[in-house]
């Protein structure tokens, strides 16, 4: 018995293409940057860059650097294109512990970037950068990406960029505006997605530190089918007069009227975003969904008269060639929102002029520590369909000193068991065994939609998966 499950263990990994010629190489500040080294833990090279440019890697290898700091890695006119079914992987060894000053790519696919700090970024640059139609199928995983300088944001996706994913990060601190004829007192954002197509961001803590930050992460210029899932945002500046969380942008490109198109919100947490927590700027199609908001809106802004509220919409003013008013085809569904006695007088607040068409709203729970919530705003809560107003017995999170916060701990949290996926008795039996990688596969040609088929939490149900469970019931 034990002969035939290794000859369909062995069997499976054929089937994953490069699987069995794979390999790792290694970079350290200790290695050199020559051919007559073969990248070994033994023999490492010396930066991530001059690997990259050296055409050693082949599809399905990995690039590991061992702690210390590597050049940026800049590639604007060079390419890098490996198979998006079988990605090189570019990690640190260990988390956090191998960094750069910047990644920017404008011609790249198949890679997966992972456990890498990225920053403190140089003025003038965005700290991570994806950007062109030819930059597609690339994943950011479990990495920490703060501190742009004067000019930058800290991620930024755009110029036709498409089919991104990025999880697991930490991303803080965005430049300010004082380059390119900006006022000073403006920021630039922890996650820009401008122009860019099928992204997704997801179980990512995004936040400001102090008065550092405005939006905190936002989608516009034209951009459609973004995703933003299961992330911690918040706290927001304490400056901030733009939601921490927008689909569109005050300032930006637009098309047929709209600057955004098929924007999700879901399953976030939003917290301490005292303007406001989600902002709707001249988007169609947007759903608002499964969400908590605490503490949020209500701040007034010292520079901007609209009101704050939890979900404010907002007229793109400064959309090219002219002002946006409208939003179109927004649901705001199954939310949870908190006040602390302090949320503004609406939950929902519209900009003057602002024109909201086709809205759904619906079983959102409204909590505003007893207090009554408001009639006024864009709709009445009290005449919501399934609204509730009870309280959801969350009790008040302890202060983050975010100053002195220990990334190690992050990472610790991020890759806690709680957090991560655990192997599954897919048969039931109480076991775990090949029966189950088997029973994996039958659910995935039975369900392919059950999202436990997607084992690898990849988006696809397919080989990998069992490869995955396989992987991981070997290591135990």
């Amino acid at each position: 018995m034990k002969r035939i499950g290794l000859f369909v263990v062995v069997l499976m990994i054929a089937l994953v293409p490069g699987t069995l010629l794979s390999k790792e190489y290694f970079v350290s500040e200790e290695g050199a940057d020559n051919s007559n080294r073969n990248g070994s833990l033994e023999q490492p090279w010396r930066q991530l860059r001059w690997v990259l440019n050296s055409s050693i890697l082949q599809p399905g290898d990995t690039l590991t650097a061992v702690a210390g700091f590597y050049e940026r890695m800049s590639f604007w006119d060079d390419k890098y294109f490996f198979d998006p079914e079988n990605p090189i992987f570019i990690r640190s060894r260990e988390p956090y512990a191998a960094g750069t000053n910047g990644i920017n790519f404008g011609k790249g696919t198949g890679m997966i970037f992972e456990g890498l700090e990225v920053g403190p970024g140089q003025e003038g640059q965005n700290v991570f950068q994806l950007a062109w139609p030819e930059t597609h199928d690339i994943t950011i995983r479990n990495c920490l990406i703060h501190d742009a300088a004067p000019g930058g944001d800290c991620l930024k996706i755009n110029a036709g960029a498409h089919h991104i994913l990025v999880e697991g990060c930490v991303i803080f601190n965005p430049g300010d505006r004082s380059t390119g004829g900006y006022p000073t007192e403006t920021w630039q954002e922890n996650v820009d997605l401008y122009d860019s197509d099928y992204i997704t961001v997801r179980n990512c803590w995004i936040y400001h530190i102090g008065d550092r930050g405005d939006h905190i992460a936002y989608t516009k210029g034209t951009a459609t089918n973004i995703v933003f899932e299961n992330n911690v945002i918040g706290p927001q500046a304490t400056a901030a007069h733009e939601g921490a969380l927008s689909a569109g942008s005050r300032s930006t490109t637009h098309q047929d009227g709209f600057v955004a198109f098929d924007v999700t919100f879901r399953g976030n947490v939003l917290f301490d975003c005292g303007y406001s927590a989600v902002g709707v700027y001249a988007v169609k199609n947007t759903t608002i969904a499964d969400n908590i908001i605490y503490n949020c809106g209500y701040r007034p802004s010292p520079i901007d008269p609209v009101q704050p509220a939890p979900i404010t919409f907002r007229i793109s003013e400064g959309a090219t060639p002219e002002p946006q008013y409208r939003s179109e085809n927004t649901t705001i569904e199954g939310n949870i929102i908190v006040g602390l006695g302090n949320m503004g007088a609406v939950a929902v607040a519209p900009q003057e002029n602002t024109v909201v068409d086709e809205l759904v709203h619906r079983n959102n729970q409204y909590w505003n520590a007893g207090n009554p919530v408001s009639s006024e705003g864009l709709y009445d809560p009290n005449l919501e369909e399934g609204a509730r107003f009870d309280d959801p017995g969350f009790e008040v999170p302890e202060t983050l000193d975010l100053e002195i916060l220990d990334y190690g701990t992050i990472w610790n949290w991020f890759h806690s068991e709680d957090q991560q996926q655990p192997a599954v008795d897919f048969n039931g039996d109480g076991t775990l065994n090949i029966v189950d990688v088997i029973a994996l596969l039958l659910l995935q040609r039975d369900n392919p939609d059950n999202l436990k088929a997607d084992y690898n939490r990849d988006g696809n149900s397919d080989i990998t998966d069992a490869i995955a469970l396989l992987l991981e019931i070997i290591r135990r």
